[in-house]
C-alpha cells in the first residue's frame, strides 16, 4: 500500500502544504475587485481552523496586482469588545498603509502623513457613530491612496 502524507495541518493560519477546495471563493472575491464602484463586499467567517486566514493569506497577491492595498486585522474578543476598539484596531492596521502617503507639504515644515496619529484624529474630530467616523477615516485613506 503507498504511503500517502495527510496534507492538513491545522494550526491558526500557517499555510498548509496545499489549498484545496477553495477556488470558488478565490474567484468570488477576486471578481469583487474588478468593481468600478464597490456595491458589493464579502464577509469570510467560520470556525476556528476552517481556514479563514489561509484563505485571505493566499489572496494577498491578487489583491496587490488589482491596485487594491490589503488591510486586515485579527480580532479576538477582547480586541472586539466594541466598536471603537474595532475602529481603532482598523485605524492601526490601516496606518500602516498609508503612513508614508503625503497629506500636505509646507517648504520649511515636516510633512503630513497619514500616520495612526492622524488616522485617529480624524475618527476623533468626525461626529456621529462608531460607522460614521471609521467611514471618514477610510474615505480620507482613500482619497490619497487613489
Amino acid at each position: 500500500m503507498p504511503d500517502y502524507t495527510n496534507p492538513f495541518r491545522p494550526g491558526a493560519g500557517h499555510q498548509p502544504p496545499y489549498l484545496a477546495g477553495r477556488q470558488s471563493e478565490r474567484q468570488q472575491v477576486l471578481k469583487l475587485l474588478e468593481q468600478d464602484v464597490v456595491f458589493e463586499n464579502a464577509l469570510i467567517t467560520g470556525l476556528r481552523g476552517v481556514g479563514k486566514t489561509v484563505l485571505l493569506d493566499s489572496l494577498k497577491p491578487s489583491v496587490a496586482s488589482e491596485n487594491w492595498i490589503w488591510i486586515g486585522t485579527d480580532l479576538n474578543e477582547s480586541a472586539s469588545i466594541s466598536e471603537d476598539n474595532i475602529a481603532t484596531r482598523l485605524c492601526t492596521d490601516l496606518s500602516i498603509a498609508t503612513s508614508t502617503i503625503v497629506v500636505s507639504a509646507v517648504t520649511k515644515r515636516p510633512t503630513n502623513t497619514l500616520t495612526y496619529e492622524r488616522l485617529k484624529w480624524i475618527y476623533d474630530q468626525t461626529a456621529g457613530l462608531p460607522l460614521d467616523k471609521l467611514k471618514a477615516v477610510m474615505e480620507a485613506a482613500w482619497g490619497r491612496c487613489r
